[in-house]
């Protein structure tokens, strides 16, 4: 799900001055998306859209689930998972779910699969 965030927020994670904040943003766009950091931005509503991988993971979420700008990231991923398209759902819970119960199956059929070697 596509992250947008303000020009405050982006002060707030560290990726603009103070000045910049209630300036033309449009400048600030262009050095933005060609670093990286965003996708785009919308004049009107003066929202920036964070970039996104392939997967639709967010740029700063590591390979371990974790938020690389963490101590300094927007709003949005603060109130998470609270807030968003799915309140108190989380894709890393989720995961994790997934992964203990697919353990406990592989777990029993390891224990089937050694009961059935069993000789009688």
């Amino acid at each position: 799900m596509p992250v947008q965030v303000t020009s405050e927020e982006l002060y707030h994670m560290g990726f603009i001055k103070a000045h910049q904040v209630n300036g033309p943003l449009k400048r600030v766009a262009q050095k933005l998306i060609k670093a990286g950091y965003i996708k785009s931005y919308n004049a009107r509503t003066r929202l920036f859209r964070l970039k996104q991988r392939e997967n639709g993971d967010c740029v700063f979420l590591m390979e371990n689930r974790l938020c690389s700008i963490y101590e300094n990231r927007p709003s949005i991923c603060r109130g998470f998972p609270f807030n968003g398209a799915r309140p108190g759902y989380c894709p890393s819970q989720r995961t994790k779910q997934v992964q203990k119960v697919m353990q406990n199956s592989s777990l029993k059929n390891k224990s089937i699969h050694k009961k059935s070697k069993t000789k009688f």
